[in-house]
């Protein structure tokens, strides 16, 4: 299957135009990374440093719970952005997730100190923030609404519906665990819908 490449600057600039000269400001605070399959972008118990713009890749956040089990939070493709937004934005230590890539991924950072200086410098990066935080919130209060109200077969087809191609790219142990399910049932919800 083929990956779209996105674009952070074409992405912020759909948020709030910039011009020549705020441009070429905020990319001289712009890292792009390459990082390798299955590497660890995030510990638990770190703090994170950056955010990242999805260029290419796959990833996901994830917690290993009290008896040893690999939980998958969120998946994160191109286009978006990407980090444990409490760390980020309170500068904390994760309590609970790490992140990890299931593709080689390019992706585009930018630090925290950065983004406040950017933000002091072009006050319209502000509108950028704002949208990374709301992006942050709304994926949390989705997760909540779908594991309280949704059933098995229901989080499978929100999940078919707002993201089908994680069910072509993730493997299916961290798709059931993002669901809140056992790989069986996943593997019989599949086959109903076959």
């Amino acid at each position: 299957m083929e990956t779209r490449t996105a674009n952070l600057f074409e992405f912020i600039n759909a948020i709030v135009p910039f011009d020549e000269l705020e441009k070429a400001e905020i990319a001289r605070f712009v890292e792009e990374k390459n990082y390798p399959k299955n590497f660890i972008l995030l510990e638990n118990g770190d703090v994170a440093r950056h955010i990242y713009f999805m260029q290419e890749g796959l990833a996901r956040t994830f917690s290993i719970n009290k008896q040893g089990k690999d939980i998958t939070h969120s998946f994160f493709m191109e286009g978006e952005f990407l980090t444990v937004g409490e760390s980020f934005f309170n500068q904390k230590p994760s309590e609970r997730y790490s992140i990890e890539l299931l593709e080689d991924c390019k992706l585009q950072r930018i630090s925290y100190q950065h983004m406040l200086l950017l933000s002091e410098r072009i006050p319209k990066m502000e509108k950028v923030q704002n949208k990374a935080m709301l992006h942050f919130l709304l994926r949390a209060t989705d997760r909540i609404v779908q594991l309280q109200f949704q059933s098995a077969s229901e989080r499978y087809h929100t999940l078919m519906e707002k993201q089908p191609q994680i069910l072509q790219r993730a493997p299916l142990g961290h798709i059931a665990s993002y669901l809140g399910f056992t790989q069986e049932t996943l593997s019989r919800i599949r086959a109903r819908r076959d």
